[in-house]
């Protein structure tokens, strides 16, 4: 997921302006958030069933499209 969502913010903020090179380090930067926010929301949840019912929620469409 994390993966998707970097290569989809790099590329958005290529095409909006932004150098390749700083495009991607910022991508990177907000995967390890990103990273970090969905393993802290893994432990905050009982069981595996709550952390994947969470997880689907939040749409891959954007990312795919991209590619």
């Amino acid at each position: 997921m994390t993966s998707l969502a970097t290569v989809a913010l790099s590329l958005l903020l290529v095409r909006i302006g932004m150098g390749q090179a700083e495009a991607l380090i910022v991508a990177t930067l907000a995967s390890f958030a990103m990273f970090a926010f969905i393993a802290m929301a893994t432990f905050h949840f009982r069981g595996v069933a709550g952390v994947w019912g969470w997880l689907r929620r939040f749409p891959l469409w954007p990312a795919l499209s991209s590619c």
